[in-house]
C-alpha cells in the first residue's frame, strides 16, 4: 500500500493559540502531571483524536508541555508565560524565545532575519522544502501570527546596561521576594546558586509557596530564597 504523502513536521496553530490552551491545562491540572487523555479534555476536545493530538504536539514543539513519565505538565516556561503579568519583562523574553522554539519557525527565522516577508515568499520557500499544496497555508498563518506576538513583546525589555551595577539588597525579616528581586539560595545553610539570580514568578501548591528563577526550573522554597 502506497504511503499517504504528508508535509513536514510543524506546529499546528500560533505561540498565542498554544498559549490559550496551556492556561486552560494549567487552570485545571495546575503543575501536576496528567494523562493525555485528560489533557485533551482540559483543552476542550472530548477525548484524544486528530485535533486534540496536534494541538498538544503544537504545545510541545513551543515548549509548553513537557513528557513526564506516562503523562504531560506544563513547563517553567509556559509558567512563565500565564502567570507573569502582560507588561512582565521576564515573560516578554520567555514569549520571544519560545516564538522560534519549533524547528521550523527557527528555520524560517533564519532564512527570513528582519520582517517576515509575503506569503508567496513562504509559500516557495516551504513547498520546496517538502510541503503540500493543501497544507503549506497553515504554517504560513501560524508562523506569522507568531513572529507577531513576538516583535510585540520585544519592546517590553530593553538590554541592560553594562555600566549599571547589580546590588543585592539584604533581605529583612519577614520579607518575601517578589519577581523581579534579585535574590540567593541558602539550604541547611549551604549556598545553592553560584551567584544571585533574579525570580520570575511566585507559585503557590498545596499552601507552599515556591519562588522560580530566571535560568532555572527549579522551584525553590520561599523560606529558603
Amino acid at each position: 500500500m502506497a504511503t499517504k504523502p504528508r508535509s513536514p513536521n510543524y506546529p499546528g496553530c500560533s505561540l498565542q493559540k498554544a498559549i490559550d490552551y496551556a492556561r486552560k491545562i494549567y487552570d485545571q491540572n495546575h503543575l501536576h502531571k496528567a494523562p493525555r487523555e485528560v489533557v485533551a479534555k482540559a483543552m476542550g476536545y472530548g477525548t484524544l483524536n486528530g485535533g486534540s493530538l496536534t494541538a498538544i504536539s503544537a504545545l510541545k514543539k513551543f515548549g509548553l508541555l513537557d513528557e513526564d513519565g506516562e503523562g504531560l505538565k506544563i513547563t517553567a516556561d509556559a509558567l512563565t508565560a500565564l502567570v507573569e503579568p502582560a507588561s512582565s519583562p521576564d515573560r516578554a523574553r520567555v514569549l520571544v524565545k519560545l516564538a522560534t522554539k519549533p524547528e521550523l519557525f527557527a528555520e524560517m527565522q533564519a532564512a527570513f532575519p528582519g520582517p517576515v516577508p509575503s506569503d508567496e515568499i513562504l509559500r516557495s520557500w516551504l513547498l520546496r522544502k517538502g510541503f503540500l499544496q493543501s497544507t503549506v497555508d497553515l504554517p504560513i498563518r501560524a508562523y506569522r501570527e507568531t513572529m507577531d506576538l513576538s516583535e510585540a513583546q520585544k519592546g517590553l525589555f530593553a538590554s541592560p546596561k553594562k555600566e549599571d551595577p547589580v546590588v543585592l539588597k539584604p533581605q529583612q525579616d519577614g520579607e518575601e521576594p517578589s519577581v523581579g528581586d534579585l535574590i540567593q539560595w541558602e539550604s541547611a545553610g549551604v549556598i545553592r546558586m553560584e551567584a544571585p539570580r533574579r525570580v520570575r514568578a511566585k507559585v503557590e501548591d498545596q499552601g507552599v509557596w515556591w519562588v522560580f528563577v530566571e535560568g532555572s526550573e527549579t522551584g525553590i522554597p520561599m523560606e529558603e530564597a
